[in-house]
């Protein structure tokens, strides 16, 4: 059995942080006094202008606050939708951590339509022993309803955390990943050594895909599990597993 510790992030607009409220309220206050200003100075014409710019100004010295997977202030988005950590009976920890989307392009195969949806996952090893993965997933896996289905297309490509804020994670020519089955890896299976993770993608290819996806891997015993959320589908494939060595 495992117990689980679960983390969900999301990205802040220019908010989370006491200095940095403060930081924007002394920015809204000095933009408000020039503004007054501008209404005995200027001509209403002039006036719409001069407010104009100030807006533009603002909106260019406000920017953006993302919050880390550490919780702390980044000038970039990590991409992290959800990090658990699992631990056994035996205290040996494990961490699974799961991005958001990229994507939403479409890719033709066969006569259908798909929209694809770049993920990357990591599973650390916190233990002292080694863990061995393995995943794979059926060829077609449904949601609630036969209407919509989806293919997982795993890549030869190896995903590194230098890609994060690339379009797409880094991962091109998409649509081949599909077509071309010579490109797929059918499953993945490695061996992750104490205080090692291993990152890789998880391409998926959804048929009439409802909007917002979202995806990550669960744990139970030992088992894995994929739940992916398309709009109001949603769906739990087994998909393999996970085995502590020693």
């Amino acid at each position: 059995m495992y117990s689980t510790r679960e983390e969900r992030f999301q990205f802040l607009s220019v908010r989370g942080a006491k200095n940095d409220k403060k930081v924007i309220l002394l920015k809204c206050n000095l933009f408000y006094v020039l503004w007054i200003s501008l209404q005995a100075l200027f001509p209403i014409t002039m006036r719409v202008l001069l407010t104009f710019i100030l807006f533009l100004l603002y909106l260019n010295s406000s920017g953006k606050l993302y919050l880390n997977s550490n919780r702390q202030p980044s000038p970039k988005r990590d991409w992290v939708n959800t990090k658990v950590i699992y631990t056994s009976s035996t205290k040996r920890s494990t961490i699974f951590t799961n991005s958001l989307p990229k994507g939403g392009g479409l890719v033709h195969h066969n006569g259908k339509e798909y929209n694809y949806f770049i993920f990357w996952a990591s599973i650390r090893n916190e233990s002292d022993s080694p863990l061995e993965l393995q995943i794979k997933f059926p060829k077609l896996n449904f949601f609630n309803s036969d209407k919509s289905h989806f293919k997982v297309a795993f890549t030869k490509t190896k995903m590194t955390f230098d890609k994060v804020q690339d379009f797409d994670y880094g991962l091109t020519d998409i649509p081949s990943l599909l077509n071309i089955e010579s490109n797929q890896l059918k499953s993945l299976k490695c061996r992750v050594l104490p205080k090692n993770e291993y990152l890789f993608y998880i391409p998926i290819f959804i048929n009439k895909t409802k909007w917002p996806v979202r995806a990550e891997f669960i744990l139970k015993d030992k088992k894995l599990f994929y739940k992916i959320t398309a709009g109001t589908d949603s769906v739990m494939v087994p998909c393999g597993g996970i085995n502590f060595l020693n």
